[in-house]
C-alpha cells in the first residue's frame, strides 16, 4: 500500500527531485506498463526544472525579492504600530487601534509569509477595507506606517508587472503551470499504481516498496524544511526589526 503523499506541500525543487526519483525506481515490467504516465511526469518535471532555471536567471527575480522583502517589512511595521496603539492608555488611540487590529486579523497578521500571488491578493483586500476607515488610521497615529505599506505594495506591483510583460512572449510553461501539471500527473500515476495493487498485479509489491522509500524520504525532508521555515518565522516575529529574507515561491 502506498504511503500518504502531499505534493501540494512540496516546493518546486522538491517536486522535481521527487519526480526524478520516482522515475528512477520504476522497475520492469512496470516501466513499460506505466509508459504514458511516466512520460508525462518526465515531461513536466523537465518543464518545471527549466522554468526554475529561467526564473533564477531572470533579471527581475532578485529585484522582485527585494521589493517583496520591503513590502513584508512595511506591513509588519504597520502591524506593530497598530499593536502599540492597542496598548496605548489614551482611550481614543486605544479604540482606533483595536478597530484596525480586527481588520488585520480578518486578513491574516502573518500574510507576509504567503507566496507572492496570495500575499498580493490579501494585502489589496486589506487595503480596500482599511481605506474605508481613514479616521481610525489617523486616530491611532499609524498613518505614516500605513502610507509606507501602500507605497511598498505599489513598488512590488510595478516590478511584478514588468516581469510579467517581459516574460509574456515565452512559450515554455512557467513555474506555476508546470508545477500544477506535474503534481496532477504524479497523482494520476499513483492512482494507477493503486489500481494495479487492487488487481494484484504480479511484482507490484516491489514497485510499491520502492515508491514508499522515495515518498517517506521526501516527506521527511519536506517536514524538516517546514520546521526550519516555521522557526525562522517565529524568530522574525520576536525581532520586529529583523531584515531576514522570507522564503517564498
Amino acid at each position: 500500500m502506498l504511503q500518504d503523499l502531499s505534493v501540494s506541500s512540496m516546493i518546486s525543487e522538491e517536486l522535481t527531485t521527487f519526480s526524478d526519483q520516482v522515475i528512477a525506481v520504476t522497475v520492469p515490467p512496470f516501466d513499460a506498463i506505466l509508459t504514458n504516465r511516466i512520460n508525462k511526469v518526465k515531461m513536466y518535471s523537465a518543464f518545471l526544472a527549466n522554468a526554475i532555471n529561467r526564473d533564477k536567471k531572470s533579471e527581475f527575480t532578485p529585484l522582485l525579492a527585494k521589493r517583496d522583502n520591503e513590502r513584508d517589512n512595511a506591513f509588519r511595521s504597520f502591524n506593530f504600530a497598530v499593536l502599540s496603539a492597542v496598548f496605548n492608555n489614551n482611550p481614543e488611540i486605544n479604540t482606533a487601534g483595536k478597530k484596525i487590529q480586527e481588520v488585520i486579523k480578518r486578513h491574516d497578521p502573518s500574510l507576509y509569509r504567503l507566496g507572492y500571488v496570495a500575499q498580493t491578493a490579501e494585502m489589496k483586500s486589506l487595503k480596500l477595507e482599511l481605506d474605508k476607515s481613514p479616521e481610525a488610521i489617523e486616530a491611532a497615529n499609524v498613518k505614516s506606517q500605513y502610507d509606507s505599506m501602500k507605497d511598498s505594495m505599489v513598488a512590488f506591483d510595478l516590478v511584478n508587472k514588468q516581469k510579467t510583460e517581459a516574460e509574456s512572449g515565452e512559450k515554455a510553461p512557467g513555474i506555476g503551470a508546470s508545477k500544477k501539471q506535474l503534481s496532477r500527473y504524479i497523482i494520476l500515476l499513483f492512482k494507477q499504481i493503486q489500481i494495479l495493487e487492487e488487481d494484484e498485479e504480479e511484482g507490484i509489491e516491489t514497485l510499491v516498496k520502492n515508491y514508499n522509500k522515495v515518498i517517506n524520504s521526501t516527506m521527511a525532508l519536506v517536514k524538516a524544511r517546514k520546521t526550519r521555515d516555521d522557526n525562522k518565522s517565529d524568530d522574525d516575529e520576536d525581532t520586529p526589526n529583523s531584515d531576514a529574507e522570507e522564503s517564498k515561491e
